[in-house]
């Protein structure tokens, strides 16, 4: 506690001590603030310009933007354009599918149609095959037993290969 009171004792001599020194203000030091301020002044009209070319940058960036924005649009009308004509593409694209498609299956429906005309056409063949193999059988076994009684048609069947 002592120690304390030690301490905030030397504070308030040590700031009574630094209030009561005056520093002097002479006429050397108002001459370096009146040429700092000349400085200073110059330094405004250097900043002034320099804001004015930052202005001229400014509105070379803006005319910049502005041309880029039409850009832009540019490329939106082409992508519109690229839209529809992909649409167009994909109209086309489906067309054609379905044109295949069609084509195809009437290819093959005239296939099919073709094997069924052809068992059509060939079935009144066959049957009229079929009846002549069986009167030609039925001829064949008139002649042989026709040939059990005469000599001459046996010797004629003979000949033929047929008995």
């Amino acid at each position: 506690m002592r120690l304390l009171t030690f301490l905030v004792f030397l504070l308030l001599v040590l700031k009574t001590y630094s209030q009561s020194t005056a520093v002097p203000y002479t006429l050397e030091d108002r001459d370096r603030m009146i040429r700092l301020e000349e400085k200073f002044d110059g330094l405004d009209d250097r900043f002034e310009s320099i804001d004015a070319k930052f202005e001229a940058i400014n509105a070379r960036f803006e005319a910049i933007d502005v041309k880029f924005e039409a850009i832009d649009v540019k490329f939106e009308a082409i992508d519109v354009k690229f839209e529809s004509q992909q649409r167009q593409l994909d109209d086309i694209k489906s067309l054609f599918y379905w044109g295949f498609g069609i084509m195809i299956s009437l290819s093959l429906f005239t296939m099919g149609y073709m094997v069924w005309d052809r068992r059509t056409a060939l079935r009144p063949v066959q049957d009229e095959r079929r009846t002549l193999s069986e009167k030609y059988e039925n001829l064949i076994r008139a002649l042989k037993e026709l040939a059990s009684t005469d000599e001459r048609l046996a010797q004629v069947l003979k000949k033929f290969n047929i008995l």
